[in-house]
Formats: C-alpha cells, sequence, structure tokens
C-alpha cells in the first residue's frame, strides 16, 4: 500500500472515529450485520476497532492503489431518539474529527438524506501531508452512525466517490 493511503487509513482508524455490476467494474457488497449495501469496485477487506470508551466500530476497506474506499459503521446508543438538532450537531464532530485527523481543511460540505429520511452530511477535506484528498458522506440512522470516505489521490477520490455515495443504501 502507498504511503499516503497508509497514513490516510491510520488517520481513519485513530479518528474512529458502500446490485447489479456497473460499467465501473462495481460489485454489490451487502453487510448483514452493518444493515445496508455498496457498491464496491472489489471485495474489502473487514476490520474491527475500538472508538472510546466502550465503543466499536466496523470498518470494510477496498485499496485501489491511488484511494482508498472505507465504509464503516458505530452504534451510538445515545443518538437512537436524537432530535434534527443534536444530529446536526454529532454529524458535525463528525466533520471536524475529520478535518483534525487529516490536519487539513474542510473545502465543500453539504446537507445530505439517506433513504430521503436520515440526517447526513457530505464533506471534503484536503489532506496536506499527502496531497491528498478525502471525500465522506456521514449518516444517522436510529443511532448508528455510517460513515463512507474515500481517500487518497484526488483525482481517484473524485472518480471512485460517486459511484460508492449514490449505490449506499439501508437493507433493514
Amino acid at each position: 500500500m502507498k504511503p499516503v493511503l497508509t497514513f490516510v487509513l491510520t488517520a481513519w482508524v485513530v479518528i474512529g472515529g458502500a446490485f447489479a455490476s456497473t460499467a465501473l467494474g462495481q460489485k454489490p457488497f451487502i453487510s448483514q450485520e452493518g444493515g445496508f449495501s455498496v457498491q464496491l469496485p472489489a471485495a474489502p477487506t473487514v476490520a474491527d476497532g475500538d472508538v472510546g470508551p466502550g465503543g466499536r466500530q466496523r470498518q470494510y476497506t477496498v485499496d485501489r492503489g491511488d484511494c482508498a474506499i472505507v465504509v464503516s459503521y458505530q452504534d451510538n446508543p445515545g443518538l437512537a431518539n436524537a432530535d434534527a438538532t443534536s444530529l446536526d450537531n454529532a454529524l458535525k464532530v463528525g466533520q471536524n474529527a475529520l478535518e483534525k485527523a487529516f490536519q487539513g481543511k474542510v473545502i465543500e460540505q453539504k446537507a445530505v438524506k439517506l433513504n430521503e429520511k436520515y440526517a447526513g452530511r457530505e464533506i471534503a477535506v484536503t489532506i496536506p501531508a499527502a496531497k491528498g484528498l478525502c471525500r465522506g458522506r456521514l449518516f444517522l440512522v436510529r443511532g448508528r452512525l455510517y460513515q463512507l470516505l474515500v481517500v487518497g489521490e484526488p483525482e481517484a477520490v473524485q472518480r471512485e466517490a460517486g459511484p460508492v455515495f449514490e449505490s449506499f443504501t439501508l437493507t433493514k
């Protein structure tokens, strides 16, 4: 793995805290335990990690050489019945954590919805140390945080992010 991706994936783990094939060679990936499906260019590797006191995150990663695609989820029971303001604040915390982890700058941000129902945030963060880019979508669904990140060389990130982001859907 290139040093850029090693840095990016290491930073991502530290902050803790994606049906038919497409023209880009995407293949369906379904996480039964995560309750989602997503189009990915290859089978992901799976890793579990700690994200604070008592918290666990499951992370699925596809290394493309010039970028990495990371789809993860973690449960946040305290947000299961949160109001819209609390959800938005929690998403901003996630955005700020990415910015800090990459020692970069948020260059894009907008509110998005998953299934036209669940609060989300789409962001782009510079990664100065690697001359890279991170594009991400964060969603809070019934107390579960879903994170979709594409990190690496800017051109590769732009190429891969759209198909991953647009294919992500809940299965339960």
